[in-house]
């Protein structure tokens, strides 16, 4: 790097039950020590801007950055010549939503958390989240009515956040298409010098947690309409990310279809070569318990 050029360090705003341990899996796998996580560092509120600017100065020494508390506009960095450049997924935000609630209900069954809103019913739940985010934000962002949108512009400006998503992020994927965008998101890496290794493999941070799709089913049927209502702006940033995801694939160079289907396949090859891995790792230590 010329003494002249900026560093690009880049961040992933990590909206919550979009897929982003996964994500964050190819992260650490291409950035190793110089991907930075700090998905603990604010337990109840989103870094201010001044927050975010200290974030380049105190790791200088980072490449990427990932968080669950980062909302645009944030300011560049001022004391390092380090430029910022965002990324992120999108989800449905009802699935999402949805998604939250059987996460964190599953986990207080299972004892793995103290319960600090009403788990007994989805409505309880999501009525305490709306109230309990908007006295904490002191009325500047709420859980579950266009959260979302709040990461991409925290005015909650559709048009501004549009803008943003057009101007200033690398890169917005969508949790229903991320195989199509993890090749999009690899692209658009390579534009700016990184020439990035998106195989993974699926990071399901609720592999032990309850199955509670019958009552997901449930939800769907009762609530899927109330939460829609409250996310319209939202839903229309998920549309606009679609399509932007549709207009990348037109122009993809290539037969996109085509490495679409050996990616995921290559994907499986590697999920199949863990699993034997691990069998025979398994397999091993038993004969040598047995052996003993």
């Amino acid at each position: 790097m010329k003494d002249n050029e900026l560093k690009n360090v880049f961040v992933f705003v990590h909206i919550a039950k979009t897929a982003g341990s996964t994500l964050l899996y190819v992260l650490d796998k291409n950035f190793k020590k110089e991907h930075l996580l700090l998905n603990k560092s604010k337990k109840h509120d989103f870094f201010s801007n001044e927050e975010t600017q200290a974030i380049a100065t105190i790791h200088s020494d980072v490449r990427c950055i990932s968080s669950h508390s980062i909302v645009l506009p944030f300011k560049q960095p001022t004391n390092v010549k380090i430029r910022y450049i965002p990324f992120t997924f999108f989800r449905d935000p009802v699935e999402r939503i949805f998604s939250e609630f059987l996460y964190h209900k599953s986990r207080v069954i299972k004892g793995l958390v103290t319960k600090e809103a009403p788990m007994d019913s989805f409505i309880k739940w999501y009525e305490f989240q709306l109230a309990y985010g908007n006295k904490i934000s002191n009325g500047r962002w709420t859980f579950g009515k266009n959260l979302q949108l709040y990461h991409i512009d925290k005015n909650m400006n559709l048009e501004s956040a549009k803008k943003r998503l057009s101007e200033e992020f690398l890169f917005a994927g969508i949790t229903e298409r991320f195989d199509e965008s993890l090749i999009i998101f690899k692209e658009k890496m390579k534009e700016v010098g990184v020439d990035l290794d998106i195989h993974y493999i699926k990071q399901n941070v609720t592999k032990n947690i309850l199955d509670l799709n019958e009552e997901r089913e449930y939800l769907v049927k009762e609530y899927a309409e109330m939460v829609r209502e409250n996310n319209k702006d939202e839903y229309e940033i998920y549309n606009f990310i679609n399509a932007n995801l549709d207009a990348e694939i037109e122009k993809y160079q290539g037969n996109f279809q085509l490495d679409l289907e050996r990616y995921k396949k290559s994907n499986k090859d590697i999920f199949r070569l863990k699993e034997l891995t691990y069998k025979v790792k398994k397999r091993f230590k038993l004969m040598v318990c047995e052996y003993f």
